[in-house]
């Protein structure tokens, strides 16, 4: 690219750049400006695109296409005559219900905005994302800016602009660019328009899902302090219930304790009573030995009769009866150690 073509594209996008810091009308006051009649004819495809003068100080913007009007001059060469304004296009949508209006920016100074092509999305769709019909497009601005006269000739690359294929309308009135190869700068400029159009997507469908997921974001903090503050409410609970365990099986340790002790006395009584069945039927007969011995002893151990005597016998019979005493207690006691032992 030549030192010429570099400040032509330098000059134009400071220019360019220029534009978003002047003062807008705002929507009431731009509604009582004289607005144009709608564009017919070829009025319809130049209708608010750019227009840049080429002049001695360099490319110049000098505002947007609103209208143009035409005349022969003396040497029979056509003239046109551009009014040029600097306004937005804003895309009308109509709540069917309420009748309220809402306007979303489609294009700014002649080019689409990041929103344009979600509004084209529900412009074939026929409503936005939040019901709303479309209802029609609305220039809002100033539509007498300027007014710019040149021949017909004078505007570049007419032919392209008419079919759609170059946004811009570069008026060359002391035929600067005449010099450049017009492929080549038609091809770079339409080059340059479509990757920013390319790029107001991309920055509309990043803001989309940056907007996508600050909801998922503000969603999932929700159910994140929704969670803890259930986490927090059944804390105690889980606390209290696992006490609770702990307390029971404890209970349940000293319940199995306690009836492993059961058991085994249980068992042991059962021994115990099956000993006893089998040792009683031994002590009974025991006793009916030791019964029928005591009986026999009885009556051998039974003192004789004793007769009375007669008087002169006395002190003989006293001393027999003295023996038959010691002697009955001599068997006395000899039954008793025989008592004793047989216990």
């Amino acid at each position: 690219m030549s030192e010429k073509e570099e400040k032509f594209w330098k000059e134009l996008s400071q220019e360019l750049l220029k534009i978003p810091t002047k003062t807008k009308i705002p929507l009431f006051i731009a509604r009582g400006v004289d607005t144009p009649s709608p564009p017919v004819g070829v009025g319809k495809v130049l209708f608010g695109l750019p227009v840049v003068e080429i002049g001695s100080q360099g490319a110049v913007f000098r505002g947007q296409y609103v209208s143009h009007a035409e005349f022969v001059d003396e040497q029979g060469d056509e003239v046109w005559v551009i009014r040029l304004g600097l306004f937005s296009i804003m895309a009308v949508f109509v709540d069917p219900h309420t009748e309220s209006r809402v306007y979303y920016p489609f294009a700014e100074i002649g080019f689409l905005t990041a929103t344009a092509p979600r509004i084209i999305d529900w412009i074939y769709r026929g409503y936005d994302d939040w019901g709303r019909k479309f209802a029609y497009f609305e220039c809002v601005g100033n539509f007498k800016l300027d007014y710019i006269e040149c021949y017909k000739s004078d505007i570049l690359y007419l032919d392209l602009i008419t079919q759609g294929k170059f946004p811009l309308i570069i008026v060359d009135k002391y035929k600067i660019l005449r010099s450049l190869p017009p492929s080549q700068f038609v091809e770079e400029y339409a080059s340059l328009y479509y990757a920013v159009r390319e790029l107001q997507r991309q920055n509309a469908r990043l803001q989309r899902e940056n907007r996508r997921l600050r909801t998922v974001a503000i969603i999932r903090e929700s159910e994140y302090v929704t969670l803890k503050r259930e986490i927090d409410d059944l804390l105690p609970i889980i606390r209290t219930l696992m006490r609770e365990n702990e307390r029971l099986r404890e209970e349940l340790e000293r319940r199995e304790v306690r009836e492993r002790f059961r058991e085994v006395n249980v068992e042991l009584y059962r021994s115990l009573v099956e000993s006893l069945e089998r040792v009683l039927p031994e002590c009974q007969d025991l006793l009916d030995r030791v019964a029928s011995i005591r009986r026999r002893l009885e009556e051998i151990a039974k003192p004789p009769e004793i007769l009375p005597r007669p008087p002169e016998e006395k002190e003989e019979k006293r001393e027999e009866k003295k023996e038959e005493v010691e002697k009955g207690e001599g068997a006395s006691e000899r039954l008793g150690r025989f008592l004793r032992l047989g216990r």
